[in-house]
């Protein structure tokens, strides 16, 4: 199978890969602005506000793997979408029902969606974007990212001077919603089947967990 994603169509499937990506960092730094307000409102300490932030990170570092995998067996398109669904309703969640131990279980939930963005993008990126525009393609995706890291701790303050913190959430959880709807509409610009020659060198390296197990050379 050779691409047939035109020079437009190539705009439009890097923007919306790198929209998904700027929000998988955004939400990264939406609760730790909010770490005075709920240190009251839970009544808890940092150092327990501090382990639902490592906790995220966890579940994120221990599924990457894994999902990758599955990002093989059946596409990065789909992984995406419920990935960005999935962590969209987290902080929908913690924001309708606030409580600590709700930000723990919703924070568990976030990290394992956030997994997926590094696989699926870079599957879809890869199966999308001719050779020619790889590196180009790779580093506005990445950029996007550092933009979604910039751009939370303001907006999530700036929302809380309009409401209060867990409409702030809500708010912006609705977003990565509106943009799964967004990425769903327009799925036909992201592929997720790579080119037969790409597939042919595929196979003829080691399967993932070999892979994975392999000493470093």
């Amino acid at each position: 199978m050779t691409n047939t994603v035109t020079p437009p169509q190539n705009l439009k499937t890097v923007g919306l890969v790198s929209a998904g990506h700027f929000l998988s960092h955004f939400y990264m730094l939406l609760i730790p602005p909010l770490f005075p307000l709920l240190k009251d409102e839970f009544g808890v300490g940092f150092t327990e506000l501090g382990l639902a932030i490592a906790v995220f990170s966890v579940v994120t570092g221990l599924t990457q793997a894994p999902i990758g995998f599955l990002v093989d067996r059946i596409g990065g398109r789909k992984i995406l979408l419920w990935g960005l669904l999935l962590e969209s309703a987290a902080f929908i969640c913690i924001g309708l029902f606030p409580s600590y131990w709700m930000l723990l279980a919703m924070m568990v939930v976030a990290g394992l969606a956030n997994a997926v963005y590094h696989p699926a993008n870079y599957a879809i990126l890869n199966a999308s974007v001719p050779d020619t525009r790889m590196g180009q393609a790779f580093s506005i995706h990445t950029a996007a990212g550092m933009l979604g890291n910039a751009v939370a701790p303001m907006t999530v303050v700036l929302l809380i001077s309009f409401s209060d913190w867990t409409t702030a959430l809500i708010l912006c959880g609705i977003t990565g919603g509106l943009l799964s709807l967004l990425i769903a509409a327009n799925a036909g610009v992201l592929q997720d089947t790579l080119p037969q020659t790409k597939i042919n060198e595929a196979k003829n390296e080691q399967s993932g967990l070999r892979l994975l197990l392999s000493p470093p050379i």
